[in-house]
C-alpha cells in the first residue's frame, strides 16, 4: 500500500514539473546530455571519455546516478568539471522517473538520451547530429547505427514486429542515408531530440519502470506529427545491446 502511495506521488510530481517547464525557457546550451547510471562506473567513465572527446562542445553532461552502491560516482565531479552536472538517487527509482528529474535540470534546445555503456564511435558524432535536426524539422527523433562491443553491427535500426518485440531480421537490414519506418523507435542508448518536443509529449511515462519507455516515447512523436529517423553516419557503441528484448528471429 505504501509503494503504491509513493508512486501516485511520484506520478503526481512529474505531471506537475512538466507542466511548469512547458513554459518557454532561455537555452543556456545547445544540447543537454543526459546519462542514467545504475552500478556501471566502469562502463560510464568510458561513456563520458567519448563524450569530452568530440569536436563539438556547446553542451553540458547530466549524469544521474540511479541508486548505485559501487563506489566512484563521486569521483566524476572532479574528473569532469565542465559543464558537468551530477545527480543522484538514493533508491533507483526508474529510468522515467530518473530521465524525467534530469529534464528538469537541463537548459538546452536539444537532449541526446546516452546509456552509460555507450560509446560515440567517431569524434564528430554530435556535430552532425545537431546539423541534421537543424536542418529538418520534420525530425521528431535522430538515432544512428548500433555497434556491439567488438565493433560488429548489432541493429541498424531497432524496428518492432507484430508481437512489439525488437525484429531482429528487419532491423538488420542495411541502408543507406536515412532510415525512416512506421514501426521504428529510437532506443535511448543513443536518442537526440528537441527540448521543447520533449515537454510538449509529456516526457516519459513513469509507469515504465525499465524497458519500453523508449518505444512509448517514440509513439507519442509520431502521433504529434513528426518523424522517427536512424542516420547511416551516426555510429555508436552499445556494450549490452538491445538483444534482451528481441522475440521475433
Amino acid at each position: 500500500m505504501v509503494a503504491i502511495i509513493v508512486y501516485i506521488y511520484l506520478y503526481w510530481c512529474y505531471k506537475s514539473f512538466l507542466k511548469l517547464l512547458i513554459i518557454e525557457k532561455i537555452y543556456l546550451m545547445k544540447l543537454s546530455i543526459i546519462i542514467l547510471s545504475n552500478n556501471r562506473i566502469n562502463d560510464l567513465r568510458r561513456c563520458l571519455k567519448s563524450v569530452f572527446n568530440q569536436d563539438y562542445r556547446d553542451f553540458e553532461v547530466i549524469v544521474f546516478n540511479n541508486g548505485s552502491i559501487v563506489p566512484g560516482y563521486e569521483d566524476l565531479k572532479n574528473e569532469f568539471k565542465e559543464n558537468f552536472i551530477y545527480l543522484h538517487n538514493q533508491t533507483n527509482l526508474g529510468a522515467s522517473v530518473s530521465r524525467n528529474q534530469a529534464i528538469q535540470k537541463s537548459s538546452s534546445e536539444y537532449i541526446l538520451f546516452l546509456d552509460d555503456d555507450a560509446i560515440l564511435v567517431h569524434k564528430d558524432t554530435l556535430k552532425k547530429s545537431i546539423q541534421i535536426l537543424d536542418n529538418d524539422s520534420k525530425i521528431g527523433q535522430l538515432g544512428g547505427v548500433q555497434q556491439n562491443s567488438k565493433g560488429e553491427i548489432n541493429t541498424y535500426g531497432a524496428i518492432s514486429g507484430w508481437d512489439g518485440f525488437l525484429d531482429r531480421k528487419k532491423s538488420s537490414l542495411s541502408f543507406e542515408g536515412q532510415l525512416k519506418s512506421k514501426n521504428l523507435h529510437i532506443p535511448t542508448s543513443f536518442c537526440m531530440m528537441k527540448r521543447k518536443l520533449l515537454l510538449e509529449i509529456g516526457g516519459f511515462d513513469p509507469i515504465y519502470y525499465f524497458y519500453d519507455e523508449d518505444v512509448d516515447l517514440s509513439m507519442r512523436v509520431k502521433i504529434k506529427g513528426y518523424e522517427c529517423v536512424v542516420e547511416r553516419e551516426i555510429i555508436y557503441r552499445h556494450v549490452s545491446g538491445s538483444s534482451i528484448r528481441t522475440r521475433n528471429r
